[in-house]
């Protein structure tokens, strides 16, 4: 098969898959538009970001309110969107195993949203222009962390820590970045994970869709009480042992038996 079909076939995949080729796309643009003002002398990245871009610490936000969603979009430079791509990647297809592909994508966008005011409420202090999906990546990675804290991951093939230590890490970077130049993206990462932490032990919040006639429809949880007794099958594997499964040899050693008992449990969390 032609790389060009194994991407096709990969983005086909998931809608996670197709979100993160659409920063990859969006920065691929990006690059144009430097590029092509380095050629002609026109500063077109530029004028990208003053239009795309969030500017805290004034009203922009008000006058341009797309901004609050389209910063997340936006990188500035390559490692910044190769780590943000790799920690959604796994984060969320670490998720998927327990919720739907668009629950995941929903609670990303809140996580920009989120993360946006955050760094707007920062730039009263210290303003910056902000751009770069990480508050989205963090809303994941928390919710992600919340639900299965002791998922074991190996860092740089030789350090294993569970999941919850090293969002703690990392959280705990960001708040000793509040007192840095670096404020604004530092604050905005952390109310991401406050969204992501909010919204992990309330997912039904995030099953809502657009209709035509009306703004957002929520479908709020059953009132009908759940049994105490529940239906066990057979030689069927539960869920903490597919998870364990998965921590130990991957998601692709499961069966195909195995990942439709995932995907009955992503559909009544």
């Amino acid at each position: 098969m032609r790389p060009a079909d194994q991407i096709r076939l990969w983005i086909q995949q998931s809608p996670i898959h197709r979100l993160i080729a659409g920063l990859v796309l969006v920065f691929l643009v990006q690059t144009g538009f430097e590029l092509a003002g380095w050629a002609l002398g026109w500063p077109a990245e530029h004028g990208m970001l003053r239009f795309f871009a969030l500017h805290t610490g004034g009203i922009q936000p008000l006058t341009q309110p797309w901004t609050l969603l389209t910063y997340g979009a936006l990188h500035y430079g390559l490692l910044h969107l190769v780590f943000n791509a790799l920690t959604l990647y796994f984060t969320a297809s670490l998720l998927e195993t327990l919720w739907p592909a668009q629950r995941i994508l929903r609670l990303f966008v809140v996580g920009v949203l989120v993360g946006a005011l955050g760094a707007w409420f920062a730039g009263i202090w210290r303003p910056a222009v902000v751009v770069g999906a990480s508050a989205g990546v963090y809303a994941v990675f928390t919710a992600a962390a919340v639900r299965m804290p002791d998922f074991k991951v190996r860092l740089f093939f030789i350090l294993e820590l569970k999941l919850w230590i090293v969002l703690a890490i990392l959280l705990g970077m960001d708040v000793i970045g509040l007192f840095s130049p670096d404020t604004t993206a530092r604050a905005a990462h952390l109310a991401g994970a406050a969204a992501g932490w909010f919204l992990a032990s309330r997912p039904h919040l995030l099953d809502w869709s657009w209709s035509k006639g009306t703004a957002k429809r929520f479908r709020t949880k059953t009132t009908k009480p759940k049994s105490p007794l529940s239906v066990v099958r057979p030689n069927e594997p539960s869920l903490d042992q597919l998870l364990d499964k998965i921590s130990a040899k991957g998601y692709d050693s499961l069966t195909a038996h195995e990942r439709k008992i995932l995907a009955r449990h992503s559909q009544t969390k």
